[in-house]
Formats: C-alpha cells, sequence, structure tokens
C-alpha cells in the first residue's frame, strides 16, 4: 500500500506525527535517512575545513617531535577569542543530529548525551591527530572545545520535543521538497569554495611592509643558524626548470640568464635591493649586527655566521615586499653551507620576519631538512 501524503490543501489534516501511526516504516525511513544525510553532509564539511590543504607528510610529525617547544604549544593551542568560539560552535550541528537519531532508537536522555559527546571527542581527537602530519597546529584545547560543543549540541536535542523534531523533518522532505534541493546545492558550492580557495589566496597582499630582510637569525636572536652564505637571489617571479638549471649550471653569461636579470629584487653579491641595473630606487644595504660573528670573506666571496647574531636589512624591507606583493610570485635562490646538520628552530637561513610566529617568508634548516614558510590570506601571520 503506497502511503498518502497530505497537502496543504487539504482543509483537514492530521499531524504528520499521527500518520507516522499508519505508516510507521515509511516516516521511520524518511527520518533516519534524513538525520543520517545531514551528518555525513555535516562531518564532511568539517573534515574537509579543518584538514585542507591535505598535504599529508611525515615530515610534519617528524618536525613536530624535533622542536620540543612546540609540545607546549599543542598543549595550550591558541587563545585567540575568535578560535575559541568557532570550535565551541564546531561540532553542535553533529551532536544535535546524533543524539536525535539515538533518541529515536530508544536511547535514553542521559545516554544520548554521553554518546554523542563521546563521539563527539573522537571526532575532535581524529582532526588534531591528522594535523600532526600537515602543516597545521595541534590543539589539546581545541579538542576540549569541540568536546564542550558536543555536549552542548546533544543536550539541546533532548530539550527539544521528539514529536516536534520528527513533524519538522518529515514535513520538509516531504511538502518541502525544494528546500532539500537548495540544501544540496548549497553544500556543493561550499565543497567547490573550499577546493578552489587555495587558489583564489594564493597571494602576497597581506605582507607586513615592516619587516626586515635577515639572514641567519631571526630579530629576535632566537633562531640562530650558523655556516655560509655564497649567494642568495630574490626574484619576482616563479622560476621555472630551464632557467633555475640555466642559473646553476651556467659558467660565464647566457640569454637566459641575462633575461633573469630583470627578475631580481635582491642579490647578496651586491649587498643590495635593486629593481634593475643602474637603479636608485631601493637600493638598501645588509649590515652584520654583530662583526664578531658575522664576517664577509672577500676572497672567496661569501658570507660566515659563526654566533648568535645576523645579517639584518638596515631599513624594513618595504621595496622589496611591495614588489613581491604586486607580482604574487617568488624564488629564493641560495647556496649555502650548515656548519652542523644539528640545527633546529628551524635555524633562520633567510627571513623576511617580525619574530618567530610573524614572517612574510622563512627559509630555514631543521637537522638535515629544509623548511620553507610563506605568508597567504590562507596560511595566515605565521605562513
Amino acid at each position: 500500500m503506497r502511503p498518502m501524503v497530505l497537502s496543504p490543501r487539504d482543509g483537514k489534516q492530521e499531524g504528520l506525527f499521527e500518520l507516522k501511526k499508519a505508516f510507521p516504516t515509511y516516516y521511520r525511513k524518511i527520518f533516519i535517512s534524513s538525520v543520517l544525510t545531514g551528518i555525513v553532509i555535516y562531518l564532511t564539511i568539517v573534515y574537509l575545513l579543518t584538514l585542507a590543504p591535505f598535504r599529508f607528510s611525515g615530515f610534519y610529525f617528524h618536525n613536530y617531535l624535533l622542536f620540543k617547544r612546540g609540545y607546549l604549544n599543542a598543549l595550550i593551542g591558541s587563545t585567540s577569542l575568535p578560535d575559541i568560539l568557532v570550535n565551541l560552535a564546531m561540532l553542535i550541528p553533529f551532536a544535535f543530529l546524533l543524539s536525535l537519531l539515538m533518541r529515536h532508537f530508544s536511547h535514553s536522555s542521559k545516554k544520548a548525551v554521553i554518546s554523542a559527546t563521546a563521539i563527539s571527542f573522537l571526532v575532535s581527537a581524529s582532526i588534531e591527530t591528522l594535523q600532526l602530519f600537515l602543516p597545521r597546529t595541534t590543539s589539546t584545547l581545541d579538542m576540549i572545545n569541540n568536546t564542550i560543543s558536543g555536549f552542548l549540541g546533544s543536550y539541546l536535542a533532548i530539550k527539544i520535543p521528539e514529536k516536534k523534531i520528527i513533524n519538522t523533518i518529515v514535513r520538509l522532505r516531504i511538502q518541502k521538497k525544494w528546500m532539500w534541493r537548495i540544501a544540496v546545492s548549497i553544500y556543493s558550492f561550499i565543497l567547490i569554495v573550499i577546493f578552489l580557495l587555495p587558489s583564489f589566496l594564493n597571494m602576497f597582499d597581506n605582507w607586513d611592509e615592516n619587516y626586515h630582510l635577515l639572514i641567519g637569525n631571526e630579530a629576535t636572536l632566537d633562531r640562530p643558524w650558523r655556516g655560509k652564505i655564497y649567494s642568495l637571489k630574490i626574484f619576482d617571479k616563479s622560476l621555472t626548470d630551464g632557467p633555475l638549471k640555466a642559473l646553476f649550471d651556467y659558467r660565464g653569461e647566457s640569454p637566459t640568464v641575462n633575461e633573469l636579470h630583470k627578475f631580481i629584487l635582491f642579490d647578496l653579491a651586491t649587498n643590495s635591493f635593486s629593481l634593475a641595473e643602474n637603479s636608485s630606487i631601493g637600493k638598501m644595504q645588509m649590515q652584520p649586527l654583530d662583526t664578531r660573528f658575522v664576517r664577509r670573506n672577500k676572497q672567496q666571496h661569501y658570507w660566515e655566521i659563526s654566533g648568535n647574531s645576523l645579517l639584518k636589512s638596515t631599513l624594513p624591507a618595504k621595496f622589496l615586499i611591495n614588489s613581491l606583493k604586486k607580482s604574487n610570485e617568488l624564488t629564493i635562490s641560495v647556496n649555502f653551507v650548515p656548519n652542523t646538520l644539528r640545527q633546529t628552530g628551524p635555524a633562520r637561513i633567510v627571513s623576511l620576519s617580525q619574530s618567530p610566529t610573524r614572517r612574510n617568508f622563512t627559509l630555514g634548516q631543521e637537522r638535515n631538512r629544509l623548511n620553507f614558510r610563506v605568508r597567504t590570506p590562507l596560511t595566515g601571520l605565521n605562513g
């Protein structure tokens, strides 16, 4: 027997909950499938948003283990108010729907709240664990806030009468199918935005113009690097394999290398910033902070950093920063020899930054690996 559905035009309607009694299996399927669909859709969005950019690598977990100060950061996490509020709200819809499902299967209100809160904790723990293998920050505080979020959602679900919820959900599925089409369209739009967001936000618009160019350390002198820098060039173009090969392999001048000159914004060989040859715009010197530990070998053409010091631009590198902001492209060519492969921090080889947590870009050494971070609207102030 096919179930009868009453339309709003019928003069006398039974409540949908009463109809559920006449066709229990049909309405039960509608309710369960609707709630399960909502859970899957919402969890998918949560995982997409929290695990982007999906570049899983053991390298990030390795760095976390090496950098012991990272342990404390993982315990306390971010303390900014927006971040706390987002995590306190993140799993409310998920836990709300999960509690509805549990109540429908005759779980007690207490059991539904406890179970939904526990599952919310597991969801959050899985996200934070996966973030250990991503260029993101893991936080125990986020897990605590997400668990509270799960409790709030599940508690809200048991406070709303079950009949009212079932009536609403069934009415939306049967009588307002257009709302479900809109929901699917919005969900599809969100997925498209999530996957396209990196390309939209892969730019340097949020770079700070007051940062100095630094070689061998942070301005705060707490990320020292020791070694020899033979050459450093910064280009306002993303160089492809061909020009890069010509840059490192040539013996003398060549058309390709000459063409690259117009993209050079900084060359350590001339110790100055310059738009082009014979240009006075942006001329600015790099000076050693302490000449006892930073010395230039003019015969062998390298700078040697042997102690807790650095080479620093005499003024903020506004010319360099503004040029890179216009192009939204960057190539750093550096020829260096570290004193040891035990340097960590990451130890700063080249940095355009203010502190360990405020940078435009940083190229650092973490033992036998290189670490490169760049600031964009997507990656934030810390890159």
